[in-house]
């Protein structure tokens, strides 16, 4: 008789942190018998099988103890665990409604999944897991074969493991451009599932589906006219009311003085909502208060409910920047702010509006016409040289680091079977920057009990928005001018998209003391760790300044730009702790 697989479990590592995120994790193995040595915690829920497990954080919010993995019984052969985190649009769903619901829907796994979320179904008796996406991978899902088992999380710490070595390649994407590009994560080994896809296991090797298909949407060949600012306006309406038919408690709108939260509030406040807008005080454009300043006269305008945020001391943002690089995996350089957010939301279940996706799908994301009118041969190269640029190489060595062509050569892979046509460069940036770099901030440090939803990821909203030529919302900025033909009073209010001519910038102490905060934080832990590591990362040059940064502010302010990745992936190479071990004494990668 074979031995069980048994493997230790320890839920949180670095714990002490009082912010538990929505997050699920779990294991699975085709054949034999798996066990968990997993003592559970007030904030967790856990459901196992012969040969499956899986664990996720509670909701605070509900009076039951409710999380995002599910158990059934009724029907052996067929859908008997799963795992699911986010929201659905049609029918109206999400991770915190009752299990029967959330059942019903994925029984069926091959529709059109309008929404954004992660989805793990352990079925046929346990002997099928499938691992899904969005459409656009927005909403985070990793996995690994580690010792004979699959491993699945919605944080790829969660999955650390013994022996674990950086993904260089994704070090250096780290670096370069101040997140992940790709299926990488910064662990060799570790994957995060594509987007648009279901993985099966039948066996330890996944076949790969693509249940949504990017040559079926729009080729952008229309004109930007008045008629379609209508129908691109009216599209967002709807979308608008899928999501507030998604039933909460509360509705929140962290609000700036942009145009993709503004027009979400337009859209809320003309419904008589009972929402909630929040603005973090964060200075932009030589330190100018824009988002702080323009929210708060919206608010006084229009009479909503609003609160400002004051970012807190140095002492706090540097504990919050710790806890943001622990679920994200250090996986993006921001929005250390969003962790004073995510403290003030209400007790209760609530949707988040955020306006991910918006700049790209009415003013297209790199906002430069070359993009758009390069041969179709040329532009991913174009957008590859773009994002990857060479002067890193002045600081980081050859010997340790890939080349920036190296890179470059890899994004141009990631994104070589999209369509192509005039919408390449939008798809692009929504698979690169949206997806592993914007999209974080509300999907790895939401606290447990919320839901993210983004009105402008609605499947139907991104095809009506991409069946309009790009250059055309580019020089016409649909965006703008859907709030200004709509909704001219709100659109009347100057921000970031539009500087008051007396404005004035500010002072940059505030955000400079604060990033040093953070890099002093990190510095701090290298030196508890030795430089060792950091001679062999760096060049003659680059060790110099890092090393002078720690006695002179000038060069921690001018070099911050790429020490506080380096030292970032320094410090997640000495502090990161393994989350699952072997209690066999085989910890052996695959």
């Amino acid at each position: 008789m074979a031995h069980p697989r048994r493997l230790r479990l320890s839920w949180q590592p670095g714990a002490g942190e009082d912010f538990s995120p929505d997050a699920f994790l779990g294991a699975w193995i085709p054949r034999g018998d798996l066990e968990i040595d997993f003592a559970p915690t007030g904030r967790t829920r856990s459901i196992a099988a012969s040969n499956w497990f899986a664990a996720s954080h509670i909701s605070p919010c509900e009076a039951e103890s409710r999380g995002l993995v599910h158990a059934f019984d009724s029907d052996p052969e067929a859908l008997c665990g799963l795992a699911f985190r986010g929201y659905l649009l049609t029918p109206p769903i999400h991770m915190w409604c009752d299990s029967a619901e959330i059942w019903r829907y994925w029984r069926h796994p091959d529709a059109t999944h309008n929404g954004i979320f992660a989805a793990v179904r352990i079925s046929r008796g346990g002997r099928r897991a499938e691992l899904i996406s969005d459409a656009f991978g927005i909403s985070p899902l990793y996995y690994r074969v580690w010792n004979g088992v699959l491993l699945f999380a919605t944080s790829a710490r969660l999955l650390a493991a013994p022996g674990d070595r950086m993904d260089r390649l994704a070090g250096r994407a780290l670096i370069q451009m101040g997140y992940v590009c790709g299926n990488r994560s910064l662990t060799a080994g570790v994957r995060r599932v594509p987007p648009g896809s279901r993985l099966i296991f039948d066996s330890l090797k996944p076949v790969s589906q693509q249940w949504f298909a990017y040559t079926q949407l729009p080729g952008g060949e229309r004109p930007i006219c008045r008629r379609a600012v209508r129908e691109v306006e009216e599209c967002f309406q709807q979308s608008i009311d899928r999501c507030l038919r998604l039933r909460a408690r509360d509705y929140v709108l962290p609000l700036s003085s942009g145009y993709d939260s503004r027009r979400i509030l337009a859209a809320l406040h003309s419904r008589k909502a009972a929402f909630q807008a929040l603005t973090v005080r964060v200075l932009q454009k030589d330190n100018r208060d824009l988002d702080g300043y323009w929210a708060a006269a919206m608010a006084r305008h229009f009479k909503f409910s609003h609160r400002v945020i004051e970012l807190p001391p140095p002492e706090q943002y540097r504990e919050d920047d710790r806890i943001r690089r622990l679920w994200t995996d250090s996986e993006v350089t921001e929005h250390t702010w969003g962790m004073q957010l995510s403290r003030r939301l209400p007790g209760r279940t609530s949707l988040i509006f955020d306006g991910l996706g918006g700049d790209v799908l009415n003013n297209t994301g790199y906002g430069v016409a070359e993009f758009h009118t390069a041969p179709e041969h040329d532009k991913l190269q174009l957008i590859a040289r773009h994002m990857v640029d060479d002067r890193r190489s002045r600081v980081l060595t050859r010997r340790y680091w890939p080349e920036a062509s190296d890179l470059r050569g890899d994004l141009i892979a990631y994104l070589a079977g999209l369509p192509a046509g005039r919408n390449l460069p939008d798809l692009a940036f929504l698979l690169v920057r949206t997806r592993r770099g914007a999209g974080m901030w509300s999907q790895a440090t939401m606290p447990a009990g919320h839901v993210p939803v983004h009105p402008y990821c609605d499947l139907d909203y991104i095809r009506v928005s991409l069946r309009y030529d790009p250059l055309h919302k580019l020089e016409r900025r649909l965006q703008d001018r859907c709030l200004e033909e709509f909704w001219p009073a709100y659109f009347a209010f100057p921000g970031s998209r539009r500087l008051p001519p007396d404005s004035k910038p500010g002072d940059p102490g505030l955000m400079r003391g604060l990033n040093l905060a953070c890099l002093t934080q990190l510095q701090n832990e290298a030196e508890e760790a030795s430089f060792r590591d950091l001679k062999a990362w760096l060049t003659w040059r680059g060790y110099v300044l890092l090393r002078g940064a720690t006695h002179q502010k000038w060069i921690a302010h001018r070099c911050h730009w790429w020490m506080y990745p380096i030292l970032s992936l320094h410090s997640r190479k000495r502090s990161t702790p393994p989350c699952w071990t072997s209690a066999n004494q085989e910890g052996i990668s695959e």
